[in-house]
């Protein structure tokens, strides 16, 4: 019997996290969007943490799932890392001292100490889930894991909140440093060259990193925007974001 109840899911989404701004914002991908996925604002309410970190849990449970650790990207799944993890924990009938980590990652690299001290606050054991809360064109994610791997950390799986559903940056439109950042981490984690934009499960293939999305941004997205007074000018916009980045 499923425990996810994924209508439920997508309404949260709907009621806390999604936006549209008459703006476009910068996000942290470097693109530009009237559509923001705010995690950060229910993360900061004991209440909607709860049923956020709950949420994710049925949802790893459903597909199996079953890791040692859930690692939260810094900073912005971090909390969710946290509490998701101490409550998985709990749930076990065995939970004892010594078994579970309670993992963070600095936002900051240290710059002296261990290296496993550098990047973090407990490092992750045994097979670890990397929480994320959105993602665009994954380069967090592959930042992380490449931060992972140079500490043997066994990545079980990444999962997203929120998948955008757009592509990786592409050479002729996105900002170059983007696109240069990006396939400097693409190369780390995959060993291959960075050619063409794809999506961001096409990445964590290549980086064996199996990947699961908890909702569709693209899907969301249409829905909010057929739920709220928006103009006419902002709808065209947004599709033109689609039609130049997203995966239909």
């Amino acid at each position: 019997m499923k425990r996810f109840d994924q209508a439920s899911f997508d309404n949260f989404v709907l009621d806390n996290v999604i936006g549209i701004s008459d703006k476009k914002i910068k996000l942290s991908s470097g693109r530009e969007s009237h559509i923001y996925f705010n995690w950060r604002t229910p993360c900061e309410d004991a209440y909607l943490i709860d049923k956020i970190t709950d949420y994710i849990l049925d949802f790893a449970s459903d597909i199996s799932l079953k890791p040692n650790t859930f690692y939260g990207v810094p900073e912005g799944a971090t909390k969710l890392g946290l509490i998701a993890q101490f409550k998985y924990a709990k749930r076990d009938e065995n939970f004892i001292n010594g078994k579970y980590a309670l993992s963070m990652g600095r936002g900051k690299l240290k710059n002296h100490g261990d290296s496993k001290d550098k990047n973090f606050l407990g490092v992750p054991k045994g097979k670890t889930v990397i929480l994320e809360d959105v993602t665009t064109t994954a380069a967090s994610l592959l930042e992380e894991i490449i931060k992972l791997r140079e500490l043997n950390v066994d990545i079980w799986a990444a999962l997203a909140l929120t998948n955008r559903n757009e592509i990786t940056p592409i050479h002729d439109k996105d900002d170059k440093t983007v696109v240069s950042n990006f396939a400097n981490l693409f190369y780390k984690a995959t060993n291959r060259l960075y050619k063409q934009p794809m999506s961001v499960k096409q990445v964590m293939k290549l980086a064996d990193v199996p990947y699961f999305a908890m909702s569709n941004g693209y899907d969301l997205t249409y829905r909010k925007m057929f739920s709220s007074k928006i103009s006419e000018d902002i709808v065209k916009s947004i599709e033109t974001e689609f039609e130049e980045y997203g995966l239909k």
